[in-house]
């Protein structure tokens, strides 16, 4: 990437303050997007075979996993919650704020 990238994303993000890099929060969004989509790729699949409607169960699995990851977008900061996850989905905890 080059500087000027960088030094824009620094400035808006204040990437050094909060002890990371744009490597290293690039990894961070290409890991949770992986994990997004094998979480409604295979959850579907698993209930299904518990007797559950695929479609519906992957239409749940979408919507728990919005409404999660908006309410996540929304929890203040606090020093001990400063390093968490913003996407959430039915298969993982919610750390209450």
């Amino acid at each position: 990437m080059s500087s000027s990238h960088s030094g824009f994303l620094e400035r808006t993000f204040r990437l050094q303050e909060r002890h990371t890099t744009v490597r290293t929060e690039a990894a961070a969004g290409v890991t949770t997007f992986m994990t997004m989509a094998y979480i409604l790729a295979v959850n579907p699949l698993i209930l299904s075979d518990a007797g559950m409607d695929r479609g519906a169960v992957f239409t749940a699995t979408c919507l728990a996993s919005i409404v999660a990851t908006v309410l996540m977008a929304f929890c203040p900061t606090t020093p001990s919650s400063s390093r968490r996850s913003w996407a959430s989905t039915p298969t993982s905890p919610i750390p209450w704020c």
